[in-house]
């Protein structure tokens, strides 16, 4: 476990354990929307009560009359009763969170890459704290006059939570299969961990004399601080030299690359032409002369002729050759191959 969670070579540490401590807060976040709304029993079977038998509300009775009228229009409005709801609210519950949950993932895997990895999680984040605020006010509206409406509000909640949190699922699992594997350990550490805290959350409040309606709002609640401090904790994490190093390790590489790129390539590219055709040499033109022109012997005129012949035939190969390229004084000059072809029989016929 030490040893998975050690950097690479050259890499920087991980102070106090603080990005493996944040991954392991964001796994818990993952799966937090879905295990809270399976762990508050309590507070659907209050609101999705069968209201003309069980006439309480907020833990207090209700006038019978009103309770009489209540359940006469429900059960005119619906051709389903009040207590079947419940009976399939977490059929529907499943099918909204799963349904959603999986597509995304895989829509996730395929065009994820698409985008850039720090906005999307933070603003899926971001909209699953917004709809659990939104989950967490509607604890407090009474929806007894309808039931039928609010399964449905609460449904499409359902969904829309889903969908962001499988993007933030799939980014944050991305993020971590970048760091030693020991994060990625870490984030499903949490995810395991999540369904416990979501349990404890709703036996700690009932315990503590709170009722259904309460506790569903406190567990609620619960969620949206949980994940605001997750959002911050990530902020924390993005500004880390840890964090850097390992999300910015393939962007220094590609650089690395470019910098160790050869010298003579560096110069074919800076170079005029066909790149195929040019050598880059250091030449003196008057070095080149004095070495490929022979001494004249006068005591030969045939000796005479093949001077003059070569003279001659340096004068075309200066003439051949762009003055640009030769240069009068030395320096580094590109030469084209035909000249050091010319150059060459020159020097063989000499």
């Amino acid at each position: 476990m030490v040893e998975q969670m050690k950097p690479g070579s050259g890499g920087p540490e991980d102070k106090f354990k603080m990005v493996y401590i944040i991954f392991y807060w964001l796994g818990i976040g993952t799966l937090l929307p879905w295990n809270m709304f399976i762990s508050v029993n309590a507070y659907w079977a209050y609101k999705y009560r069968n209201v003309a038998a069980d006439g309480v509300d907020d833990g207090l009775l209700s006038a019978s009359v009103n309770v009489t009228s209540v359940s006469a229009n429900m059960t005119s409005d619906s051709g389903e009763q009040p207590e079947n709801i419940l009976g399939s609210f977490y059929g529907y519950l499943s099918a909204a969170s799963m349904v959603p949950n999986v597509t995304f993932l895989i829509l996730n895997a395929f065009f994820g890459h698409r985008l850039k990895t720090q906005p999307r999680l933070l603003v899926s984040l971001v909209f699953v704290i917004l709809m659990f605020t939104f989950t967490s006010v509607m604890v407090q509206v009474n929806t007894d006059t309808w039931q039928h409406e609010f399964l449905i509000v609460t449904l499409v909640s359902v969904v829309f939570i889903n969908i962001n949190a499988a993007i933030f699922q799939g980014g944050i699992l991305g993020v971590a299969g970048k760091f030693p594997p020991a994060y990625m350990g870490a984030v499903f550490s949490g995810q395991a961990v999540g369904g416990i805290f979501a349990s404890g959350c709703n036996v700690v409040f009932l315990a503590l004399g709170a009722s259904a309606k309460q506790s569903g709002f406190f567990c609620f609640l619960t969620s949206v601080v949980f994940l605001l401090t997750a959002l911050v904790a990530y902020g924390v994490a993005t500004r880390s030299e840890f964090y850097q190093y390992y999300l910015n390790e393939n962007d220094a590489k590609d650089k690395e690359d470019k910098e160790k790129k050869p010298e003579d390539s560096k110069l074919l590219e800076r170079g005029s032409g066909d790149a195929a055709s040019v050598i880059p040499v250091k030449v003196n033109p008057f070095k080149v002369l004095i070495q490929i022109s022979p001494t004249p012997r006068p005591s030969s005129s045939a000796s005479q002729s093949l001077s003059d012949a070569s003279l001659l035939s340096q004068q075309r190969l200066f003439q051949q050759c762009p003055k640009s390229r030769l240069g009068l004084a030395p320096s580094i000059s590109l030469l084209p191959v035909s000249c050091f072809s010319t150059l060459a029989t020159t020097s063989a016929g000499s």
